[in-house]
């Protein structure tokens, strides 16, 4: 007897340091990935401590500066370092609900001239 097969779902994660699926905006480059792997390269490394034989203080200027504030802003929200669940996309789709309300609310329906309360009256004449 084979296994039952569970519907993949992707879009959440809760493995730790794991990454769920991209959103469907994304560039397709290697940008998003490489990211990742330099952020989590950078978390476990300090370049700024100077070593011993040498006064090394790390690359202090603007660009790596920018570019390494960069990776990790985007590593931070990448990285599932808790093991909660995570997820990059939305898995509520608002327009669900607007096109629900939307066809509610198109019903057409009106109150008959007869139940409007007023007697004698119809579609406002006297």
């Amino acid at each position: 007897m084979l296994p039952k097969q569970n519907g993949l779902n992707n879009a959440i994660t809760t493995a730790k340091n794991g990454s769920p699926m991209k959103a469907g905006v994304s560039d397709g480059t290697s940008s998003f990935s490489r990211g990742k792997m330099l952020y989590t390269n950078a978390v476990h490394s300090n370049n700024n401590v100077p070593i011993a034989s040498k006064k090394h203080f790390g690359s202090r200027d603007a660009s790596s500066i920018t570019e390494r504030r960069k990776y990790q802003a985007l590593g931070k929200s990448v990285v599932n370092a808790t093991g909660e669940p995570m997820s990059l996309i939305s898995t509520k789709n608002i327009n669900d609900t607007k096109q629900a309300l939307t066809r509610v609310r198109a019903g057409g329906y009106m109150v008959p001239p007869k139940q409007s309360g007023s007697k004698g009256r119809i579609y406002g004449l006297p």
